[in-house]
């Protein structure tokens, strides 16, 4: 079995899923293709979806060097898109790829896309066959196998639209406890100011 058949098999899924959201709630994605300064009308994002969607499924009825030569072509073009997106909106907008549920793009969706696209790169020197025949060769008539998938598939999903919200929100609270701790010293401070200017001064005498 081609070692990076796993990989390969759970992006084609979650491509599958991305298109999906495409074809059915294509709004987000406009926006984000707008922001990016790329055509976005509504049929455009839903053919870009539908291509993506038969793309995944011929990967995973067919695969070979082919599947894995477009799945690799698709997620470099997404990091390519995530830059682009990242750049002109400033972290301010979602990068539209599964129906507007995923948190605003980041560098995290760059550096995803880059190492997924790397490892599916892989597959195409050593390209699995479809997978029903990879699972056929696997244990337990390869039900490990598609449960191991699906989990890849599951966690990549998390990755793009749970983990940089996650991120996000606890560099705001990072944020928000270092300028409470500001302002404390800053309060703290000005009362030590106070005091000392308003505490009576010894008299000298002579």
């Amino acid at each position: 079995m081609s070692p990076p058949a796993g990989v390969l098999f759970a992006s084609a899924l979650l491509l599958a899923v991305a298109g999906g959201a495409k074809v059915i709630r294509p709004e987000a994605a406009q926006v984000a293709m707008r922001t990016a300064g790329l055509p976005s009308g509504r049929l455009t994002v839903q053919a870009i979806g539908t291509v993506e969607i038969l793309g995944a499924l011929f990967t995973l009825g067919v695969a070979g060097r082919a599947g894995a030569a477009f799945v690799t072509l698709v997620y470099a073009t997404f990091a390519g898109f995530s830059a682009l997106l990242l750049r002109r909106s400033r972290g301010g907008v979602p990068c539209g790829c599964f129906g507007g549920d995923d948190s605003p793009v980041t560098s995290l969706h760059v550096w995803l896309n880059v190492v997924v696209a790397a490892i599916t790169a892989w597959a195409t020197v050593d390209p699995p066959s479809s997978i029903r025949a990879v699972a056929g060769d696997t244990p337990w008539a390869g039900i490990p196998f598609l449960l191991l998938v699906l989990l890849l598939a599951w966690l990549l999903l998390t990755a793009y639209t749970v983990l940089p919200a996650v991120l996000s929100t606890a560099k705001g609270h990072g944020r928000q406890d270092g300028g409470s701790i500001g302002s404390t010293a800053a309060a703290t401070g000005s009362v030590v100011s106070e005091g000392l200017s308003i505490t009576p001064r010894p008299e000298v005498r002579k």
